[in-house]
C-alpha cells in the first residue's frame, strides 16, 4: 500500500511539472529668492542653498527678471515658495498556469502530457486499493519511464531552440557598430545649439542670480558657440552695478555668490580682482563664513579657486584663514558612511552633492584619501542610478534632469565616458540618453517629465551638462578649468 501511494504521488508531480513548463519658463507659482534676505543659520539657509545650486525650486527666467525690475521699487522681501518638496502578487490556480507561453509554445505535446497524466493518475489510484496489483504497478513504472523520456526530449529541442536565438541576437549585437568620437560629439551638438539660441532668446538681461545669470553666462561662454558680445557685456554692466549697491559684499552668509561669479567672470576674460573696484575673491578667506551653507560652501569655494589655479587670498581679519587642505578636509570629514555626501552631512547620501563634491575632487586625484572617496562616491551614485538610466535628488520624489545634468558633470571632470562606463549605463540607457529625454524640441530641458514647457534651472543645467561632456570628447579642458 505504502508502496502504491508513493508512486501515485510521483506520478503526480510529474503532472505539475509537465504543467508549469511553460520649472517652466512660464510658471509663475515660483519666485526668485530676494538676495536681501539675512541666513543666520544652516537650518534657515538650507532651502535657500538647495534651490541655488541644485533644483529645489524651478524658476521662471522672465518672471525673475521682473521681479528684478519690480523689488528696484519696493523694499519688501521676496519669499521663495518651497517646490518639490504596489506591487500585487497575484497566486495561479491549475488553468491559468496551463496557459503560460511555454505551453503554448508545445501544446499538442503538452495535451498529451496531461491526458496521459491523468490516465497515469487513475491507475495509480486503483493501485492503491489493490495489494495484489503488482502487475499494474509495474505498467505504471514503464507508463512513467517513457513519459520523462518524450518529456525530455521535447524540452531539449526547446531548450535548443532558445539557445539558438539567444546567440543569433547576441551576433547581432555584437556587429552593432561602435560611434566615433565625432559621431558622439555631433549627438550632442545640435541640443547644444538649440539651446544656446533659446537661452539667448530668453535671457535678454542677463544679472546677477542663480537663474538667468552667472550659468547661463558659463554654459554659453564654454560651448564654443557664437553669441553677441553685447550678451556678455550687458551682465557685465549688470554685475557691476550690482556690487557697486552692495558695496562689494555679494551676501552676508552665501559665499557660494562670490564663487558663481568668479566662474562667470572667468568664462568671458574678466578679473574678479576689480568688478567696480571691489575684490570679489577675497571673501573665501573667510573660513568659519564660508562653512555656515554647509557642504556648498567648500565645495564650490574648491571648484571656483581651482577654475584659475587662484591662490587663496589671505585676510589678517578672519578669525580662521582659509586654506586648500582644509576645504578638502572638511568635506572628507564629512562623507556619509558607505559612500556619497550631503548638503548637511546627515545620511542619506545626495545625488546632487556627491556629484558636485566629485567635481571639486577631480582636481585631486594625486591625493590618496581623495582618490578613496572619489570611488566610494561613484558607487554610491551608480547604485543610486535608476533602472532607466536617471537619477534623483534626496530632497525630492522623482527622477529631474538636474541631477542628471550634476552626474554628467562630474563624470567628464573625472574623465570618465558617461555612455561607455558600464557602471553607469541600465537597461542600456546612460546618462546622456537619461537628459535628453527632459529636452523640449526648439531648445530647453525641462526639470521633470511630466512638465511641458522649458524650466530656467534645467535648461542651464542641462546645457552646461552637454557641454562639459562635449568638451570631454574633444580633449579640451573641463567645464570649469579656465586656465
Amino acid at each position: 500500500m505504502k508502496k502504491n501511494i508513493l508512486i501515485a504521488i510521483f506520478i503526480m508531480s510529474i503532472f505539475f511539472v509537465a504543467c508549469n513548463k511553460q520649472d517652466s519658463f512660464n510658471d509663475s507659482s515660483n519666485t526668485a529668492i530676494d538676495d536681501s534676505v539675512a541666513v543666520e543659520t544652516v537650518e534657515q539657509a538650507e532651502v535657500t542653498i538647495k534651490s541655488e545650486m541644485t533644483h529645489d525650486s524651478p524658476t521662471n527666467i522672465e518672471e525673475q527678471e521682473n521681479q528684478e525690475n519690480t523689488k528696484e521699487k519696493n523694499t519688501t522681501p521676496i519669499k521663495s515658495d518651497e517646490a518639490n518638496g504596489g506591487v500585487t502578487s497575484i497566486e495561479m490556480d491549475d488553468s491559468e498556469k496551463n496557459s503560460t507561453q511555454a505551453q503554448e509554445e508545445n501544446k499538442a505535446v503538452g495535451s498529451d502530457i496531461e491526458a496521459e497524466s491523468e490516465a497515469l493518475v487513475k491507475v495509480a489510484e486503483e493501485n492503491v486499493t489493490d495489494v495484489s496489483g503488482e502487475n499494474k504497478i509495474e505498467v505504471v513504472e514503464e507508463n512513467i519511464t517513457e513519459k520523462n523520456s518524450n518529456e525530455e526530449n521535447v524540452a531539449e529541442e526547446t531548450i535548443d531552440e532558445e539557445i539558438k536565438t539567444e546567440d543569433s541576437n547576441s551576433e547581432n549585437e555584437k556587429l552593432e557598430p561602435v560611434k566615433s568620437q565625432d559621431e558622439r560629439k555631433d549627438e550632442v551638438s545640435k541640443y547644444i545649439e538649440e539651446t544656446g539660441k533659446f537661452l539667448i532668446e530668453k535671457v535678454k538681461n542677463p544679472r546677477v542670480g542663480f537663474v538667468a545669470g552667472e550659468w547661463a553666462v558659463l554654459g554659453l561662454a564654454r560651448s564654443e558657440l557664437e553669441v553677441p558680445e553685447s550678451f556678455y557685456d550687458t551682465y557685465h554692466k549688470n554685475l557691476e552695478n550690482y556690487v557697486k549697491e552692495k558695496e562689494g559684499k555679494l551676501h552676508r552668509v552665501k559665499l557660494t555668490e562670490n564663487d558663481r561669479v568668479m566662474l562667470a567672470l572667468h568664462s568671458i576674460g574678466k578679473n574678479p580682482y576689480d568688478v567696480a573696484g571691489y575684490d570679489i575673491v577675497k571673501p573665501l578667506a573667510d573660513f568659519d563664513t564660508l562653512v555656515k551653507q554647509g557642504l556648498n560652501g567648500p565645495i564650490w569655494a574648491l571648484i571656483a579657486l581651482d577654475s584659475k589655479d587662484y591662490e587663496v587670498p589671505l585676510d589678517e581679519g578672519v578669525t580662521t584663514q582659509t586654506t586648500r587642505d582644509m576645504l578638502i578636509e572638511y568635506i572628507l570629514d564629512r562623507e556619509i558612511e558607505g559612500g556619497g555626501f550631503s548638503l548637511t552631512s546627515e545620511a542619506p547620501a545626495d545625488v546632487d552633492i556627491t556629484a558636485m563634491a566629485l567635481q571639486a575632487f577631480s582636481s585631486y586625484q594625486d591625493r590618496e584619501d581623495v582618490k578613496e572617496a572619489t570611488q566610494r562616491a561613484l558607487d554610491f551614485l551608480s547604485k543610486a542610478q535608476h533602472d532607466d538610466g536617471k537619477f534623483e535628488t534626496s530632497w525630492g520624489n522623482e527622477a529631474s534632469s538636474e541631477s542628471i545634468s550634476q552626474v554628467i558633470v562630474a563624470l567628464a571632470a573625472l574623465d570618465i565616458d558617461p555612455k561607455k562606463d558600464d557602471r553607469f549605463i541600465k537597461n542600456g540607457v546612460d546618462p546622456i540618453d537619461a537628459l535628453l529625454e527632459f529636452y523640449v524640441d526648439g531648445g530647453g530641458f525641462k526639470h521633470i517629465l511630466s512638465e511641458t514647457e522649458a524650466n530656467g534651472m534645467a535648461t542651464e543645467q542641462g546645457m552646461y551638462a552637454l557641454v562639459a561632456y562635449k568638451r570631454y570628447i574633444k580633449s579640451f579642458n573641463k567645464l570649469y578649468d579656465m586656465r
